[in-house]
């Protein structure tokens, strides 16, 4: 009876603990995902005179990255592009955030991921991708495929806890945050409760392992 009342103590601290833990876990999920507008044609290789320029409308907060679903039309394209994150006020371009990278580094038919550093709120968020050395023969594009696939995800980096109140209030069907919060903490425990019930399954075995003689001894049998 003893062992097993300190193995309901030991699961509950283990929850307990894990629980505060994971509430202000820093978590990412996609904020915004623009799916695809069914337009199959070929997108015009991205150039510094046909750049991608983008402005998002939304309530965002906490963003740390964008992913891009981009072409390389199938071959190895060696140009550099160019990547902007800017606010447009009144007209007035102020960036936030800019890097390079070759395309070289791009998957062809593939998400490009670009990490920036968080930007705790807007509500409106313009992104411009273009390439100074690029040519139709040497560039990539956007990829408008015909499987549905979103061509541009934003990703914010926020604690579990607002997280979860974003799925619910995001969720089409209309879930209350007690729902998902009790969902997710089900979810945790069901975890937590696999890995102890396999250490304490390997703990017995090392424990039986150890007790067991290493060569059993042979009986002999009385001679009547």
């Amino acid at each position: 009876m003893k062992n097993i009342h300190e193995k309901i103590g030991l699961i509950a601290i283990m929850l307990a603990s894990s629980l505060a833990l994971f509430i202000f876990l820093p978590t990412p999920f996609t904020a915004y995902s623009q799916p695809n507008d069914g337009n199959l044609s070929p997108a015009d290789a991205i150039t510094s005179q046909t750049p991608l320029q983008q402005c998002i409308q939304g309530d965002f907060h906490n963003l740390t990255s964008m992913e891009l679903l981009l072409a390389t039309y199938a071959r190895m394209n060696t140009n550099i592009n160019h990547f902007e994150i800017f606010i447009d006020q009144n007209n007035l371009k102020k960036t936030i955030f800019q890097t390079d990278f070759s395309s070289e580094s791009v998957k062809n038919n593939d998400y490009f991921s670009i990490n920036f550093p968080n930007i705790p709120q807007t509500d409106k968020l313009c992104f411009l991708l273009t390439s100074g050395d690029a040519s139709p023969q040497n560039s990539i594009t956007y990829w408008l495929n015909s499987q549905s696939q979103p061509v541009l995800k934003l990703t914010s980096t926020e604690p579990l806890y607002k997280v979860i109140r974003n799925i619910a209030e995001a969720s089409q069907f209309d879930l209350p945050i007690w729902l998902v919060s009790a969902l997710c903490l089900l979810y945790l425990c069901a975890n937590i409760g696999a890995i102890f019930l396999i250490w304490n399954e390997a703990s017995k075995s090392k424990k039986s392992s150890k007790t067991t003689p290493s060569h059993s001894r042979r009986t002999r049998q009385k001679r009547i």
